[in-house]
């Protein structure tokens, strides 16, 4: 999938699908009424669901915050929305590894008429076929999104704009959401720590479009959530290669982080899988999918070493591609473009 998201830490939170406007959702997580003040305020629906149907209700509602769970049914969410899957906002309250009991007394008493549940069938995985026809679809979208213009190559925004200048052609003017600068923010939490790595530009790969602005975007959230600027280390292009993600994550985390403290991990670029193992791995800006094993950050070792850490919440959020639709090369091979995933891997730890 284009968007992938996993929780670990202890406190027992929903697995992120991330979208266009994740920082209204990473709010929900977050049980941030504060911060959910201000995306709503700044216009963002109260529904709005994401790629996978979810809403913030239903992030709010997983991860057992009833203070955002009140403040979101007060501002009309929905509590009879499902998601792709079918499920209620309920469902996913009832299905966590530690139920809230006032929110899911909260949602019992806004459902319609107090009706009892009815679940839905589930839907069967759609496979690798399904992936990549989601991918094609979410790329068409993306595409339709953006600034209409002739393909730059690997130019980035900058370069574009000289190009577009010594051939006596305006600058371009560019999309900016509104959800992408918080108005509002947060007093400082100073043992928060965050690790946002964005690469657009690859060494050896085609580019990952928008990587790097929302890589930006994620950053300010961050800092509007409280998150010190100070503890915040963003890694962008050049600057994430394989040696400095591992880094991070392996040595600066843990000689940092505080039992209190909130972690924050989040990756936008190419992922590839193994095609023999199945394994995944992250693709730093010097990474090549021909070898993986040596050029390349296996989400096992991101996913251990988080799990050492003695943080009250670690949250991970992925914004890659694992299915090799796109033509984006994420696959090291073409015969890899063939085969078929034997197996799922959950993405969320109870």
């Amino acid at each position: 999938m284009r968007a992938l998201a996993t929780v670990l830490g202890v406190a027992p939170l929903f697995a992120l699908a991330a979208c266009m406007s994740m920082p209204f959702y990473v709010a929900a997580v977050a049980g941030d009424t504060p911060a959910l003040q201000g995306h709503l305020s700044a216009g963002t629906p109260v529904d709005k669901p994401n790629t996978g149907g979810y809403t913030a209700l239903t992030y709010a509602a997983s991860n057992g915050h009833p203070g955002a769970v009140r403040f979101l049914l007060e501002r009309g969410a929905n509590p009879d929305h499902r998601d792709d899957g079918g499920r209620t906002p309920l469902d996913h309250a009832l299905a966590s590894p530690s139920p809230n009991a006032e929110v899911l007394s909260l949602l019992r008493a806004a459902r319609t008429g107090g009706a009892p549940l009815s679940p839905a069938p589930a839907k069967k995985y759609v496979g690798v076929e399904g992936l990549e026809a989601l991918a094609a679809q979410m790329a068409a979208q993306r595409a339709a999104e953006a600034p209409q213009r002739p393909a730059p190559g690997n130019l980035d925004d900058a370069g574009y704009d000289r190009m577009r200048a010594a051939a006596g052609m305006p600058a371009e003017q560019r999309l900016v959401s509104d959800v992408d600068s918080p108005k509002t923010r947060a007093a400082e939490r100073l043992d928060d720590f965050a690790l946002v790595v964005g690469i657009e530009q690859y060494s050896r790969l085609p580019a990952a479009k928008f990587a790097e602005r929302d890589a930006d975007a994620v950053k300010k959230h961050l800092l509007a959530l409280g998150y010190p600027e100070r503890n915040i280390i963003t890694l962008k292009g050049g600057q994430a290669t394989r040696g400095a993600m591992q880094g991070y994550v392996e040595e600066w985390l843990p000689r940092n982080v505080k039992p209190a403290s909130r972690v924050f991990v989040y990756f936008s670029g190419h992922g590839s899988p193994d095609t023999k193992t199945g394994d995944a791995y992250l693709v730093p800006w010097d990474g090549d999918a021909m070898f993986l094993k040596s050029t390349a950050y296996p989400l096992k070792s991101l996913y251990a070493s988080l799990a050492k850490l003695k943080a009250k919440r670690v949250l991970v959020a992925l914004d890659s591609c694992f299915s090799g639709a796109g033509g984006a090369l994420c696959w090291p091979t073409e015969r890899a473009r063939s085969s078929r995933a034997s197996r799922t891997s959950p993405l969320r730890r109870g």
